[in-house]
């Protein structure tokens, strides 16, 4: 009989009563290096891979491209989050981006986010490294999804071209929504959180359970006051 891993397990867990398959949203930040393709090249790669897993009409989303780091919020079914960490770790293989960070993965009942999109954000790179921690990275990844769902829930209502409009201006409308590049450059120093290969490594890990007669009695350590 073949092990399950602990990936499996979870899915099995947390599966949805009537839908027979959830949704996560997965949160991502990532350093672009030169050899990345630009904004329509991921466009297309991310569209190839929902159409592979076809889900390419059910994904939502958003991509925000900074000058030096990109952060991607997608819902999708659960089963397909594999393969969009595999696809990720493999775009840092090829060398377009480095430091692959997770910053959530979350199960939802609920979409938050409008059909998938991209857009650029032409902030300056003079600040990207002048950002000073004041809190836990817990509270600064905390902030910055919160910050994403805050701009989902106005891109939501509009309509396609209201979106792009609103999108087009972001960084003037809604600037708060905007997260600073030092605050990613301090995310993917962190030790605290997942690369995506750790994360890919840590779900694929084989679930295991010792037996009780496999344990070692008396324990080799003394944790007793007593003897």
């Amino acid at each position: 009989m073949e092990e399950a891993s602990l990936f499996d397990i979870l899915t099995e867990r947390y599966r949805l009563e009537e839908t027979g398959c959830r949704l996560a949203r997965i949160s991502i930040v990532a350093e672009l290096n030169e050899a990345f393709p630009g904004q329509r090249e991921l466009y297309h790669d991310f569209m190839a891979l929902f159409k592979n897993q076809d889900i390419a009409e059910s994904t939502t989303g958003l991509v925000l491209v900074y000058p030096n780091y990109f952060h991607i919020v997608i819902e999708l079914p659960e089963p397909s989050s594999t393969a969009l960490m595999e696809w990720i770790e493999k775009q840092e293989t090829s060398g377009w981006i480095s430091s692959a960070t997770v910053m959530c993965s979350e199960l939802i009942q609920d979409r938050s986010f409008p059909p998938f999109a991209i857009q650029s954000v032409h902030l300056s790179t003079t600040k990207a490294g002048e950002y000073q921690a004041s809190g836990p990275i817990s509270t600064i990844v905390a902030d910055v999804i919160v910050n994403s769902i805050r701009l989902a829930r106005i891109l939501t209502p509009l309509s396609p071209s209201q979106q792009q409009s609103t999108l087009d201006n972001i960084q003037f409308s809604h600037p708060e929504l905007l997260t600073p590049q030092g605050v990613f450059a301090h995310i993917i120093r962190s030790e605290s959180l997942d690369r995506v290969a750790e994360y890919l490594s840590r779900n694929a890990t084989m679930f295991q359970i010792k037996p009780d007669n496999e344990l070692v009695w008396p324990m080799p350590v003394r944790l007793f006051p007593y003897d």
